[in-house]
């Protein structure tokens, strides 16, 4: 049992390892996005909805000596959006996505550990603050850990997001899904979702060989 337990815990390591190669690329604004950096003022862009141009400004302050922040605030037109306090995060992304409707999100992701944070998610602008409309971290709960997500391309009112996860079942991997924009909501347009990329030892192939037989699993959660 402890040989065994010694095996599962390198074998997690290796994953997180991996997971953080693969995973912790920098994101980028797609061509139809427009990306803000942290400790910048912007003045040309409407993150309200209202048609004109806002004052926005995204800071992390309170870094400490390893390089990590410990608090995220997002302000809109001289006015607090969004507060994180008392966290951890070592950068900030944030693009600014409009839909063909004209509604404008805030994705806002502040990394950590593991590609983990405390926030990842997409925002919108309600009543003077920013809410979560769509949370990275909660769309594949229940399958695997280490769970982000970016929005990969916007084509009217819908959206592609690629979700990257180290799953219980298959390891790391990225899998893309689209939502529509739908009476306020953004929902999905299947149950499914397409492969973008699954990590295996030698990079080429979804096969893959163990040397012991291995249980499968109904559902997520199965005992």
């Amino acid at each position: 049992m402890r040989k065994r337990n010694n095996f599962i815990s390198v074998f997690t390591m290796f994953l997180a390892i991996g997971f953080a190669i693969i995973f912790s690329r920098p994101v980028k604004a797609t061509a139809n996005g427009v990306q803000l950096k942290a400790n910048r003022t912007y003045t040309a862009y409407d993150v309200t909805g209202d048609g004109t141009k806002d004052k926005i400004r995204i800071r992390a302050a309170n870094q400490t000596d390893n390089e990590a922040y410990s608090s995220l605030t997002v302000s809109v037109n001289g006015k607090t959006a969004y507060r994180l306090k008392n966290t951890r995060f070592y950068n900030v992304i944030a693009n600014i996505y409009t839909l063909k409707n004209g509604q404008p999100f805030l994705y806002l992701y502040a990394p950590a550990e593991n590609g983990d944070g405390p926030v990842c998610a997409l925002l919108k602008y309600t009543n003077g603050k920013f809410r979560k409309i769509l949370d990275f971290t909660e769309i594949m709960a229940g399958y695997g850990n280490h769970r982000i997500g970016e929005v990969t391309n916007l084509n009217g009112n819908k959206i592609v997001i690629t979700e990257s996860i180290v799953s219980y079942s298959l390891g790391i991997n990225a899998i893309n899904f689209t939502y529509e924009y739908v009476n306020g909501k953004f929902v999905p347009t299947s149950r499914y979702g397409s492969y973008k990329e699954i990590y295996s030892a030698d990079g080429s192939s979804r096969y893959f060989t163990v040397n012991s037989d291995l249980p499968a699993y109904a559902r997520p959660g199965a005992t």
